[in-house]
């Protein structure tokens, strides 16, 4: 598992400001690994630790895949569209198997030395 990336913490929180402090992180690609509400004289403090997606889960962004493949947002699309890329969906945003980059890559590289017939 990895390392926590980040540790915020607030006081006299409510329960919004906790709702939106969790959609800030999802929304900014960081899974909450670590929620802790300690009350200390009627004053609560909240502290999130969080990662980033994509190291705890081994899937990266469209614009992450993008980079890691060498390869352009539409290609990635079409490929997603062929299947040849599995994926997911987080809160709407869509997720790329880095692993699936890695056996398209592998074949690719393959392909690429075998000799003309």
């Amino acid at each position: 598992m990895p390392e926590p990336k980040d540790t915020t913490t607030t006081s006299s929180f409510r329960q919004s400001d906790l709702d939106r402090a969790l959609r800030a992180a999802r929304s900014a690609g960081y899974s909450v690994e670590k929620i802790e509400i300690v009350d200390k004289e009627r004053e609560r403090i909240i502290t999130l630790t969080t990662v980033p997606i994509t190291e705890y889960s081994g899937y990266l962004s469209v614009p992450e895949a993008c980079t890691y493949a060498g390869l352009g947002r539409t290609t990635i699309y079409e490929m997603i569209a062929a299947g040849t890329l599995q994926t997911k969906k987080l809160d709407g945003r869509t997720l790329v198997a880095k692993s699936s980059i890695d056996e398209f890559l592998a074949k690719s590289a393959e392909s690429d030395s075998e000799p003309n017939a």
